[in-house]
């Protein structure tokens, strides 16, 4: 539904600004995590439906936490 697609894009969309923002490539994350490069494109790119443990894992290869990628911004 609609509600759970724009949920998607805003996950996918937050942690690609993070990920960039630390200057962490896919492939790092990859590495770091074992996810495929496409699955995390699909996620990026709101495609993906990512459980939270993926989540943390990918935040965790940025050096970040779950609050810290989805907290609001001022």
């Amino acid at each position: 539904d609609r509600a759970c697609a724009e949920a998607r894009r805003l996950v996918g969309a937050a942690f690609r600004e993070a990920r960039l923002a630390v200057g962490v490539t896919q492939r790092e994350v990859h590495q770091r995590t074992g996810i495929d490069i496409a699955s995390l494109s699909r996620i990026e790119n709101g495609q993906g439906n990512p459980s939270v443990d993926t989540l943390a894992k990918m935040a965790r290869a940025i050096g970040r936490t779950l609050p810290e990628i989805f907290a609001p911004r001022p």
